[in-house]
């Protein structure tokens, strides 16, 4: 079917699908409306339409098939009918003007790449419906700022989020069981992350280069760490938290030193009592204080990390930023643990940052 001189397509009604033969202008359409008897949007039906800005999908459409708006960068509003039961592979890859997209309940997998490099996308609505989130979904989604997932989804898949560079909040549920290798690799404005208990796998650069990464809260499982690289380039990294899920006659100490080795600029680490003895934080992190889960040993802690900065000699703006990030970091988490910041230490640490400014 071919369509005339105009930037407007209407498809006849009768047809029931729509392929990559159906539309020949591919560069100058910018609307189609989509009849009643169509069922399914078929393999590259609007591949490479750069100047499609809008398309209307009827509510008797239950397939959209893989490639289907691929590439199609003029396009910004789509609305996906609750009749969607099926989106294919890299559907909607490179809308790079789709600014929001709503998911129906119908739809049950993401697949693979298919929303990836729409770099426009600020907001997406993950139903619970979904129960799998296929490797690059939402990848290369630079101005993605939030995104929650369900408690129905149990795993993601390599590179899902790789490279969302604005993304500040993920909401990981405690149905994940594994996040795979570079799953938010690159999303440099990620400030923190609570993984749940049900995790028991990271893969290889799972957080790498989530460089405002400030503070991580995991479970202390023995084949968490196996991945290579986890946390490497995570340069601000500071306050890492590991609750207890393992046996205390789990030795850990493998976990800990890739823990460590990765995370040289670690100030507080928090971990079960019964793992202290795995603990050997000289070698990679020296400045590291280890406090536990109980709340006199925190105090304690906190105490002693005061007494570490205290004897410290501050020469250079690094060790300034350094020490503004620890006192950062603790007051958070006092805040949050609910307990008093010693004043001593806060006015310890000015008067080393002033003093150094005035000398350097």
């Amino acid at each position: 079917m071919n369509s005339n001189t105009s930037k407007k397509f209407v498809i006849p009604y009768g047809i029931t699908t729509i392929d990559e033969n159906t539309v020949d202008d591919r560069d100058n359409l910018t609307e189609f409306k989509i009849p009643n008897s169509v069922t399914s949007i078929g393999k590259g039906a609007f591949h490479k339409c750069c100047a499609l800005t809008k398309v209307s999908i009827p509510s008797s459409v239950t397939s959209i098939d893989m490639l289907a708006f691929n590439e199609c960068s003029a396009l910004e509003v789509v609305v996906i009918p609750n009749s969607v039961t099926s989106i294919g592979y890299y559907a909607f890859y490179g809308c790079s003007s789709i600014t929001s997209i709503t998911i129906p309940n119908s739809v049950t997998s993401l697949r693979t790449g298919v929303f990836e490099a729409c770099t426009s996308l600020t907001e997406v609505i993950i139903p619970n419906s979904v129960t799998g989130i296929g490797q690059c979904a939402f990848s290369g989604c630079s101005a993605l700022t939030k995104v929650v997932i369900p408690s129905s989804v149990s795993r993601l898949y390599h590179d899902v989020f790789t490279g969302c560079t604005s993304l500040t909040e993920v909401v990981i549920p405690d149905s994940i069981t594994c996040i795979a290798l570079r799953t938010f690799q690159g999303c440099s404005a990620l400030s923190k992350v609570v993984i749940p208990n049900s995790v028991r796998e990271i893969g290889d650069w799972g957080f790498q280069g989530c460089t405002a990464l400030e503070e991580v809260v995991m479970p202390n499982c023995v084949t968490l760490f196996n991945g290579k690289e986890i946390f490497a380039e995570c340069s601000s990294l500071r306050v890492a938290v590991l609750s207890s899920v393992n046996e205390s006659s789990v030795d850990n100490t493998v976990m800990y030193n890739q823990l460590m080795k990765y995370l040289p600029r670690l100030s507080i680490l928090i971990v079960p009592v019964t793992d202290l003895k795995y603990i050997n934080i000289s070698e990679y992190s020296p400045r590291c204080s280890v406090l536990t889960n109980s709340p006199s040993a925190r105090i304690k802690a906190a105490q002693a990390l005061y007494w570490n900065i205290h004897g410290m000699q501050v020469c250079n703006h690094h060790e300034q930023r350094w020490l503004l990030t620890v006192l950062l970091s603790l007051h958070k988490w006092c805040i949050r643990e609910k307990m008093s910041v010693p004043i001593e230490m806060i006015y310890k640490i000015l008067e080393m940052i002033r003093w150094s400014s005035m000398t350097a």
